[in-house]
């Protein structure tokens, strides 16, 4: 018996991967952001703020080694992986205050700063990261992606003004990507 046409067969989409952190790349060599610091000071000029804040994150994240993902690929991962949405929670009461009502808008998509904290427990590795950062930037704002529905989250940092750095990743309930 010859068989002209097979049934068809529903092909399961492959699940999501999630980005690929890599080593920021700095917008001023150390002695060059070393001298503006110095001479902004010596100005008054707010520090933590805008893009000087940005340039001081990633020169710290290089000197640390501490990697960060790429926004717009996370904000891919984040909407296939959560197609009920999700939000930006903070990591602290004062890190909702800073920002809430704000929003950071990819592509096509625009994300909100919620007014709630993240109530979840984070890894101790991800806790320390965030001390880490806090000794060396004290105006660093961290905020977690929250799913509207359980997923894994990011932890991003960032100042009044400045650019979002997703710097670490974990998986919900077994931690760590």
């Amino acid at each position: 018996m010859i068989k002209l046409f097979e049934e068809p067969v529903a092909v399961k989409p492959e699940p999501a991967e999630p980005p690929i952190a890599i080593l920021p790349n700095p917008s001023m060599e150390q002695a060059e952001l070393e001298e503006y610091i110095k001479v902004a000071k010596d100005l008054g000029m707010d520090l933590g703020d805008g893009e000087v804040f940005d340039a001081r994150l990633k020169s710290f994240l290089l000197k640390e080694n501490i990697r960060i993902y790429e926004s717009d690929k996370v904000a891919k991962y984040l909407k296939e992986k959560l197609p009920d949405g999700w939000e930006f929670q903070g990591f602290r009461k004062q890190d909702v205050e800073k920002l809430k009502g704000y929003t950071w808008t990819t592509g096509e998509d625009t994300i909100k700063f919620s007014n709630r904290i993240y109530s979840d427990k984070i890894p101790f590795p991800v806790l320390l990261t965030i001390q880490k950062i806090l000794a060396e930037l004290p105006e660093a704002c961290f905020f977690i992606t929250a799913p509207i529905v359980k997923g894994d989250p990011f932890l991003c940092v960032t100042g009044t003004h400045s650019r979002l750095r997703f710097i670490e990743r974990w998986d919900e309930p077994s931690f760590r990507g």
